[in-house]
Order: structure tokens, then sequence, then C-alpha cells
């Protein structure tokens, strides 16, 4: 199966976790929130809540409970509970700035860290 297209011009993010449909979790997380930039606007606390859950996840290794985070962010959330309450809500910039962060430690972890031009 073919990789999906980065969205986002992160550099630094080179994840290779993919789930059964060959997809990068990354480049999904990435993909829900550049839909959120293109709209111009903050993610609502449905959002920033489910895709907070689903870095938790990533963090961990749970790369198929973070895909079902993600995949919920994209559901109107207004009459369900949230995943996780978080204040202040955060920016989009700082959702895809924590994903950054949590690559580069799975990428330290395994010793594949990229080398400096």
């Amino acid at each position: 199966m073919k990789q999906a297209k980065r969205l986002s011009a992160l550099p630094d993010v080179k994840r290779t976790d993919t789930t059964s449909d060959g997809i990068d979790v990354a480049v999904s997380f990435r993909a829900v929130v550049d839909h959120i930039v293109v709209a111009n606007r903050r993610p609502t606390a449905w959002e920033a809540g489910c895709l907070y859950a689903a870095l938790c996840e990533l963090a961990i290794g749970r790369e198929k409970n973070a895909r079902r985070r993600i995949c919920l962010a994209l559901l109107p959330g207004a009459k369900q509970e949230l995943p996780v309450r978080i204040f202040p809500l955060p920016t989009a910039e700082e959702l895809l700035q924590a994903l950054a962060l949590i690559s580069q430690t799975d990428l330290d972890k395994l010793g594949k860290r990229p080398q400096p031009d």
C-alpha cells in the first residue's frame, strides 16, 4: 500500500507507524489539524480533547488507539462527554509541536535520530 502524502511542512517528524490501511498515524493526526488550520479557527473542546488523547496514546505506543481518537476528533461531539478536559485549549500549532516532540522521542528510543546536515 502507498503511504499518504504529508500535509504539513514539519521536516523533523518522521514516523513510520502505520495502521492496517497503510496510512501513517502522524499523517492522519496532521490531516485533522490541517483541517482546523484551513478553516482558520481554533480546535473545539471536543477536537482538542480527542487530539490530546491521541497524542497520549502515541506517546505510549498505542497507535491503534491513537487512530481511534483521531477519528473521533472528526465527529461532532457537542452532546458527548469529552475524552479529556484541557484548559486552556491548545492551538493547532501547539498540537503539531506536541506531535513533533513525541515523534522525535520515538526516533531517539529507536536510535534513528536524523543526522544534522
